[in-house]
């Protein structure tokens, strides 16, 4: 039985329906789960055939702040549109809710998108912020060269000896 431990930080939900994707690490490989309500699939990568991972500044953390303002300046302008006082402080008290969602977003840092190469494919990973993408490839980068090493080739080293050297390179 392989035993699966699970990479922190990895977990990403999709929006409403679309599930989840998350990160499992063993001995010689790692395993991307992807699930939605109806099927789920599985994908690995061997350590030996993974070749890069690339980190791109993604939009998503920007996208987020716009969406919140939108909801705080709708709030605060029907708070301040009406004439009932109950329905004024109901309106201020619920215009707290997208204000903290936006210092959250802040205080998370910067979206990117993470993806992993190997030979026959280029995936993206459920990583979607870049101090825990890079806390997380910082981990697995020691554990992905030490299984690779094996397969580098030993360069030989060729002793030249000087004379030989002169003789062969001679001016004439």
């Amino acid at each position: 039985m392989i035993d699966y431990s699970f990479i922190k930080g990895s977990k990403a939900k999709g929006f409403l329906f679309g599930g989840f994707r998350s990160l499992w690490l063993t001995d010689d490989h790692i395993l991307l789960v992807q699930n939605n309500i109806f099927n789920e699939n599985y994908r690995r990568f061997y350590f030996q055939d993974i070749q890069a991972f690339t980190i791109v500044e993604s939009k998503r953390r920007l996208w987020i702040a716009v969406a919140n303002c939108i909801i705080l300046v709708l709030f605060l302008l029907s708070a301040f549109a009406t004439d009932e006082e109950a329905i004024r402080w109901t309106t201020l008290l619920l215009s707290v809710a997208p204000l903290l969602f936006l210092a959250m977003n802040w205080l998370k840092g910067e979206t990117s998108c993470c993806y992993i190469q190997t030979n026959v494919q280029n995936v993206q990973l459920p990583m979607v912020r870049r101090r825990t993408t890079e806390k997380i490839i910082e981990e697995l980068s020691p554990v992905i060269l030490q299984d690779q090493a094996s397969l580098i080739p030993k360069r030989k080293q060729h002793q030249f000896d000087k004379t030989e050297f002169e003789k062969n390179n001679a001016v004439q």
